[in-house]
């Protein structure tokens, strides 16, 4: 007789970034706030990688439960600054990825 195999789907992950403040002066501290929202049950540990300037290169790395945030300044030429934050869930291999842009003057 034939068997089936029935693969249960992993809940999805999203997150989201807000900042305190989305127009700044150079050297001026902006808190960014990452909160992760799910289909399902949210994972008790999580992996938060940040990326300050958005070039692919994760500056932070933590672990720890929901929200998380990341406090940055960013100093030099005027213009939009981006940050990124990546979510993974190392029991799954779930992740999920989220950018905010802040202006800079």
């Amino acid at each position: 007789s034939a068997s089936t195999v029935t693969v249960a789907s992993q809940a999805a992950l999203f997150v989201s970034i807000t900042a305190d403040d989305l127009t700044l002066t150079a050297g001026q501290t902006v808190t960014f706030t990452a909160t992760v929202t799910s289909t399902g049950a949210i994972p008790a540990s999580l992996q938060w990688q940040w990326d300050d300037t958005n070039d692919g290169t994760y500056d932070v790395l933590v672990t720890g439960a929901s929200p998380n945030q990341r406090v940055t300044s960013y100093a030099g030429a005027p213009g939009a600054r981006t940050v990124k934050v990546r979510v993974f869930d190392p029991a799954t291999g779930r992740e999920a990825t989220s950018t905010l842009t802040v202006s800079v003057s």
